[in-house]
């Protein structure tokens, strides 16, 4: 029997280990600089001197001092940065398991089905960029450190250096990301249970961590003159809609349990309205006799609830199912802490039940999660495609892809190998590739006309990955790039249309050809089969 409760762990083991392999898709280059502007985050900087400099932004010296000590690492890329994300949702993973042992006392099979639920909830491929932006690390942060403040909690010897230890990590969290500002109110029902245990004053421990929080806070969002958030602000948004943004909100709160039901908004509506109603109700109902203290779970519920508001704050309602997802790290705690909360009145049998049903949602969940990852992938090669097309085709990048905030940071990145030269010839490499056989599972050419030429490119998440489309004319002897694009993909769509035009038509009897750009294999295919312009129009060769 103990064999077979030890292989088990290999189960439990599998989403921590998917939280690793997600590295290989990391983003090789910085996430482009417009993109940390919409997500209110700070730039990033790449020499240490700089670390606490400010230009109206908040202030996060530990986010940017991890990336930047990380980056320091003989041999570090931008993109193996990025196995900081997966080890700190692997010791989520393994805090949440530890304090649901220590806090209930349950034996057995306990280990693996708790860390196995919990990485369910943390490891999930649903959070997208998270996983592939180095700079998004410091997300992970807030919910890691309130697991760590509440496993400090919960023992009573040594109860004021176990404080002072919470104290520092309460203050620390708004310096790693805006989401830790609220670990100050979320750990008040901890504080009070574990200062009462060691019979300490108990508001005055509870006031003292409400006030390192507020003042962290302060000084994180000082230099940025205030929180900055969407536009409009909640309580107008309430206020012009209350309906439709109540309901919003009560879907944001059930997306922390996973997709109960896939593309049906029902099922996060219904696990949001459960879950409050269940918070609302659970305080009027008596703990089981002999059951241990549920403040760490109230902590966790709480830090869940607030979270949601947070970001609604932050970034207002209209938020694509994908970002919201990301941007809502941490939600996790919110199901986690609702379990604990019902283990305590209802029984341990409560945890069997709770996490065997997360991972019966997972098993729906993940799939759909593994498509958000595939197209934040996406999104990750498009920025890369758009720094090696030639400097002719300049007008057809984004500015907003751009990944570098200047010439010296993109030097300085170049220059240490955190990220690879971006350079090359595409023009040549499509001269060579003109004679190949086209890759028709990358992509194919729709239709056109002399001055126009478009298609549809397809997506993957293990395979070559599109980050461009160029369209060259040949005839006779004469090869000559016309144009180029950068195809997006959007939402989960593993398919995207492309379209590239140019000011003159070619001349009767030109042929027209297009060619993907593979980023990562640093080479140039043909897709779809060669256009013939005869009598004004094309054909098929």
């Amino acid at each position: 029997m103990n064999w077979i409760r030890r292989s088990s762990w290999l189960v439990a083991l599998l989403p921590a280990i998917a939280a690793f392999t997600y590295v290989w898709a990391a983003a090789r280059y910085p996430e482009p600089v417009a993109g940390r502007v919409a997500l209110h985050e700070p730039t990033t900087v790449w020499y240490i001197d700089q670390w606490l400099d400010t230009t109206g932004e908040p202030l996060q010296p530990l986010q940017r001092g991890l990336l930047l000590g990380a980056l320091e690492v003989p041999g570090a890329t931008l993109q193996l940065v990025v196995v900081l994300a997966a080890l700190a949702a692997v010791l989520i993973a393994w805090f949440g398991s530890r304090l649901v042992r220590s806090s209930v006392a349950v034996e057995g099979w306990s280990g693996p089905l708790a860390f196995g639920g919990i990485a369910l909830l943390c490891c999930s491929p649903s959070f997208g960029a998270d996983w592939l932006q180095a700079e998004r690390v410091g997300m992970f942060a807030p919910p890691l450190l309130l697991l760590g403040a509440l496993l400090l909690l919960q023992r009573e010897r040594f109860f004021v250096w176990r404080m002072l230890a919470v104290l520092m990590l309460v203050a620390a969290a708004p310096l790693f990301h805006d989401a830790g500002v609220l670990l100050g109110v979320a750990l008040i029902p901890a504080v009070l249970g574990a200062a009462g245990r060691a019979e300490a004053p108990r508001w005055l421990w509870a006031i003292t961590t409400l006030v390192f929080g507020v003042v962290a806070s302060l000084v994180s969002f000082y230099p940025a003159g205030g929180l900055h958030g969407d536009e409009v602000g909640l309580f107008a948004h309430l206020a012009a809609a209350p309906g439709a943004r109540v309901l919003d909100l009560l879907a944001a709160v059930g997306r922390g349990w996973l997709d109960l039901w896939p593309d049906r908004r029902i099922g996060e509506l219904a696990l949001g309205a459960a879950t409050l109603t269940l918070l609302a109700v659970l305080p009027f109902v008596p703990p089981r006799e002999g059951a241990r203290s549920a403040a760490s779970w109230w902590s966790c519920a709480i830090f869940g609830v607030l979270l949601v508001p947070w970001v609604t704050m932050r970034h207002g309602f209209d938020l694509s199912p994908w970002l919201g997802r990301e941007l809502h790290y941490g939600l996790f705690l919110l199901p986690l802490g609702v379990l604990g909360l019902l283990a305590s009145r209802a029984g341990n049998h409560a945890w069997s039940i709770g996490l065997g049903a997360l991972a019966v949602l997972a098993a729906q969940d993940w799939p759909r999660g593994a498509e958000d990852l595939r197209a934040a992938r996406a999104e990750a090669i498009r920025v890369e495609a758009s720094l090696a097309l030639p400097p002719a085709f300049a007008d057809h990048t984004v500015v907003s892809l751009s990944p570098f905030a200047s010439a010296m940071h993109r030097d300085r990145l170049l220059g240490r190998g955190w990220v690879p030269d971006p350079t090359f010839d595409c023009e040549a490499a499509a001269k060579a590739a003109q004679a190949s056989p086209p890759r028709d599972e990358l992509g194919n050419v729709i239709s056109g006309s002399p001055i126009d030429l478009h298609g549809m490119v397809r997506s993957a998440i293990v395979h070559e990955q599109v980050g461009a489309v160029l369209v060259a004319a040949v005839h006779d002897d004469r090869f000559e790039l016309l144009g180029a694009t950068l195809p997006r993909f959007v939402g989960r769509s593993r398919d995207a249309q492309w379209r590239v035009s140019w000011g003159t038509a070619v001349a009767e009897g030109t042929k027209l050809v297009a060619f993907a750009y593979l980023p990562r294999q640093r080479s140039v295919v043909r897709i779809g089969g060669v256009r013939l312009v005869k009598d004004g129009a094309l054909t098929s060769l």
